[in-house]
Order: structure tokens, then C-alpha cells, then sequence
């Protein structure tokens, strides 16, 4: 009888020790969350009008944090696309012209990818293209950060109804582009994502008078 009380006495012990580890790590967690989130914030802001400014074609990618969020402020309009298909940018360049960005988000495959995708002032033209967040595997869907793949779809029109594979072929066609070898799947779910943005956003902004966008 003693020897199942010493038994029991333990499991209880082990049962209360390890909830207390997890409470004290929960608890240790939660406070370095609450600590971090304001720069946390700050940095995913920044970022964002960084990614818009360079989707614009209007730098923003390794300049000055301050000088990134003066130009943003004192350049970037917010927009709405008409019938509620969400929201653009309207981006006052340097050289006198107008760009616009359209943020997207969609599934890759391992989690949501959100990115940016910049036209020109006649929206027959793509500005640029930024990644904001990705889960995509390192090493291979995740090089959809990389310039390479990025800058590919500068001076292109799209829609894309093309991926290249191979590290000989050439995706320099207006509706084509360069998959990343090995991450066909992340490649399609960039192209989905792209498509459905020119289709119903930036078509949407094209049935609106130039001077009303």
C-alpha cells in the first residue's frame, strides 16, 4: 500500500512539475511577444512601403529606413477599385510619371504567400514585384525572394499563360517567366496569384477614366 501512495506521489509530482514548465515558458513567451511587437510592427510596416515603392519602380529596396517611409508618406496614395475589389496604390514618381501597386496574397505550398505586383501609368506596363511574406522551402520555393526571380517580370504585361522550366530555357516572353528549378509548385501559385490580380484588379482600374484613378 505505501509503495502505490510513493507511485502515485510521483505522477502528481511529475504531472504538476511539467505544468508548471509550460506555464513558466508560456508566461516567458507571452512577455518577450508583448515586448517585441512594437518594433515587430514598425519593421513589417516598413517593409511594406519599402515593397510597394519598389514594386512602383521607384527604389525603396537598401535605402535609408527614414528616407523609404518620407517617400512613402509623401508620394503613396491609398485607393479603392471600384465594386469592391479591394485595394491599390497610386504612387507619384520622382520623374514625374504615376505608378500603381496592387497587393495580393494567396496559397503557396506550405502557406500563404503575399507579395505586391506594380503597372505603370497606362497599366500596359509591369513596374515591378515584391515578396512580403512566404513559407515557401528554403532553398527552393523560398528563392521566389531572390532579384532574379523578381526582377524577370519588370517590362512584361501578363496575363502569364507560360511557365519555363530548365536552366536553359527562357521565360523572356510578355506572358511567360523562369520557374524556380525544383519548386514548379510554388512557380504555379505565383502565376495563379499574378493572374487573378491583372484580371480583376488591374482590369478593374483600367475601366476607370485615367483622371479619376
Amino acid at each position: 500500500m505505501p509503495e502505490k501512495k510513493s507511485v502515485w506521489g510521483t505522477s502528481l509530482y511529475t504531472i504538476f512539475f511539467m505544468t508548471f514548465l509550460t506555464a513558466l515558458f508560456i508566461s516567458l513567451l507571452s512577455a518577450l511577444f508583448l515586448k517585441t511587437r512594437p518594433r515587430i510592427l514598425v519593421n513589417e510596416s516598413y517593409d511594406f512601403k519599402s515593397a510597394i515603392l519598389h514594386a512602383a519602380g521607384d527604389g525603396g529596396s537598401g535605402a535609408d529606413r527614414n528616407a523609404v517611409i518620407a517617400l512613402f508618406d509623401s508620394s503613396v496614395r491609398e485607393k479603392k477599385l471600384p465594386e469592391g475589389r479591394g485595394l491599390y496604390y497610386k504612387v507619384a514618381l520622382e520623374n514625374g510619371t504615376t505608378a500603381y501597386v496592387f497587393p495580393f496574397r494567396g496559397g503557396g505550398l506550405w502557406g500563404e504567400i503575399e507579395g505586391v505586383l506594380g503597372y505603370n501609368a497606362t497599366l500596359t506596363e509591369i513596374t515591378g514585384f515584391d515578396i512580403l511574406k512566404q513559407n515557401e522551402t528554403p532553398g527552393l520555393g523560398g528563392r521566389i525572394t531572390e532579384a532574379w526571380f523578381k526582377d524577370q517580370f519588370r517590362g512584361k504585361s501578363g496575363p502569364f499563360t507560360q511557365i519555363v522550366t530548365g536552366e536553359e530555357a527562357s521565360g523572356d516572353s510578355p506572358a511567360s517567366f523562369q520557374a524556380v528549378t525544383g519548386a514548379t509548385a510554388t512557380s504555379a501559385a505565383v502565376q495563379s496569384m499574378l493572374n487573378d490580380v491583372i484580371r480583376n484588379r488591374v482590369d478593374a482600374l483600367r475601366t476607370v477614366p485615367e483622371e479619376e484613378r
